[in-house]
């Protein structure tokens, strides 16, 4: 279905790309022809992805940066677009957990999860479609959200709050965007199997 060249010309940066989810599609980007960028808080973890995902031929660069600072996220779109010479997609990915249940969640916890997914998401999704407004290019937004929010798992509230404001947020960036002749799109890719949030979600039903 796709080829070598299906996303060559397209340069697509993917936060939280240093691991996970993130990492699996920035290396699918780059396989199928894309320069990639990706972010994160950790240098190392970036550094040792980058040379994994570059493996795979294009150009790619990492960034450490924290999602939720919405002036080094501005910085980083700036730097990217300059590197590049546009930038055509965003991911956002970049998340945080704290697998426990919500009596045990400390109030730091929940601000940091939803700091991340919900501040991380808006900080990103605008500085990248005011630059797509102001080079008068097209691009897309990709927002990964799961299915946990939707289900009786016992996850976390911040858990379930960040996914449906992530989701939120990209049914409201889509209608804009779409009005603007861009793409936001929201791809909910259910449950990964994990030793340590599958031993807190199976410990009783319900939340």
């Amino acid at each position: 279905m796709f080829t070598k060249d299906t996303l060559s010309g397209k340069n697509i940066l993917v936060t939280g790309g240093g691991s996970g989810l993130g990492l699996a599609m920035a290396t699918h980007f780059a396989e199928h022809g894309a320069n990639v960028a990706i972010c994160g808080r950790t240098e190392e973890k970036l550094k040792t992805a980058a040379a994994q995902i570059g493996e795979k031929g294009g150009k790619v660069v990492y960034k450490t940066v924290d999602v939720r600072d919405y002036e080094a996220v501005g910085k980083m779109i700036a730097e990217l677009s300059e590197e590049f010479g546009e930038l055509n997609g965003l991911v956002n990915n970049a998340a945080g957990n704290f697998y426990c249940p919500s009596e045990d969640l400390s109030a730091n916890g929940f601000k940091t999860v939803v700091d991340i997914v919900l501040h991380g998401t808006f900080n990103c999704s605008q500085h990248f479609g005011k630059k797509l407004i102001e080079n008068k290019t097209g691009g897309s937004i990709l927002n990964i959200v799961t299915t946990l929010h939707g289900n009786r798992l016992r996850v976390c509230i911040a858990i379930r709050l960040r996914q449906s404001g992530r989701l939120r947020d990209d049914q409201h960036i889509g209608i804009r965007m779409g009005n603007l002749r861009y793409s936001c799109k929201c791809d909910r890719t259910g449950t990964f199997s994990n030793r340590r949030c599958m031993a807190t979600v199976d410990a009783k039903p319900g939340n």
